[in-house]
């Protein structure tokens, strides 16, 4: 499926880091057409938000039309969730393990088959624990697409997008999620942009992607991808990763709320997270350190913007050798630090 991103992806790490955070039976936990029919991957996590027990989710085969123009249905494995909770608070969730996401694109097809209550599916962003996320949700009857703020298990903010609806219901919708906005599109057509700030938008910074259905409704979902949208420092680390096999580990840390977190790693689970006070250190003092390990040695040194301003550290680690000296270590660092510099030319490029 042909999308445009804001910024290049570097396609070989994404792979690598699906592989890296997932374990699953394939590549990839999103191509359900490399799942057996049965029950999903490991690499997912059933739940519910509101009332009642986590639903029934499980990989199938149906007949699903072509996602544009004319031709001919063909099979496909399809995610699908059979409701048996009638009760209108209940929510059921199929999160994906692993990655946290802030900046993506997160895109799929789907459909309600069946319902006696409440007939509502949809796709979560987000997902900062089972009762605090966003989420695009379907309510075929009212032709309507909702986006909806969870608050502690309770919609706590909607606001309606009006659609026109195949007869055989399936709804194609990407959502491109940059920060605090998201730009969704349907069936091929772009909705307006919404956009969100403030305490909601800070304490939903990142969180997990998953599948969602209300009450009874049996749904149907296929044709899922979620391409991460990386920022500048993230890029560059991924570059030098792939370029310079002299490197076993490359991490970047700047300053959030007077806090030190990791702003990109050759780990990309890791971003996000607390770093620890050395990298804060060399922030505040602009010092370059260095360590030596039994296997590798390790350069922490600052990160300057294109004023000569302070805006982040590196720890740049290589394997070790006999030869690898303090002064040879800082002076590899400094050419991978230049490199990085060279991407991130201010301070919001160090934030995804």
């Amino acid at each position: 499926m042909a999308m445009t991103f804001k910024r290049k992806v570097s396609w070989p790490w994404v792979l690598f880091s699906v592989i890296a955070c997932f374990n699953s039976i394939a590549s990839d936990p999103l191509s359900f057409h490399e799942f057996p029919v049965g029950d999903v991957s490991k690499s997912f996590r059933s739940t519910v938000s509101g009332s009642g027990k986590p639903g029934s989710w499980k990989i199938a085969e149906t007949e699903v039309p072509p996602i544009k123009g004319e031709g001919l249905a063909s099979k496909k494995r399809v995610l699908v969730h059979e409701g048996a909770d009638p009760t209108e608070d209940h929510y059921a969730m199929l999160l994906l393990d692993g990655d946290r996401f802030r900046s993506c694109t997160f895109a799929a097809r789907f459909r309600v088959v069946d319902g006696k209550s409440v007939q509502a599916a949809g796709i979560i962003f987000r997902a900062v624990n089972d009762k605090n996320y966003y989420l695009f949700a379907l309510k075929p009857k009212e032709k309507s697409l909702y986006f909806s703020i969870f608050l502690d298990g309770k919609f706590g903010f909607s606001e309606r997008i009006p659609i026109e609806l195949k007869p055989d219901g399936w709804v194609h919708l990407s959502v491109r999620c940059e920060k605090d906005r998201f730009y969704p599109s349907i069936n091929g057509r772009d909705a307006h942009p919404i956009f969100r700030t403030g305490e909601t938008a800070e304490k939903y910074a990142r969180g997990q992607i998953g599948f969602w259905a209300r009450s009874d409704s049996t749904t149907q979902f296929t044709d899922v991808s979620v391409t991460p949208i990386l920022a500048p420092v993230q890029e560059a680390v991924v570059s030098q990763m792939e370029t310079d096999k002299r490197l076993s580990s490359l991490r970047v840390a700047s300053v959030r709320d007077g806090k030190p977190i990791y702003v990109a790693s050759h780990l990309p689970q890791e971003i996000g997270t607390a770093a620890p006070a050395d990298l804060l250190e060399s922030i505040r003092e602009g010092k370059t350190y260095f360590s030596k390990g039994k296997e590798d040695v390790t350069v922490t040194t600052p990160l300057k913007d294109k004023d000569g301003e302070i805006i982040g550290a590196a720890a740049v680690t290589f394997k070790s050798s006999v030869a690898l000296t303090r002064e040879i270590a800082v002076g590899r660092s400094t050419g991978v630090v230049k490199k990085i510099e060279a991407r991130t030319r201010q301070r919001e490029d160090l934030f995804d």
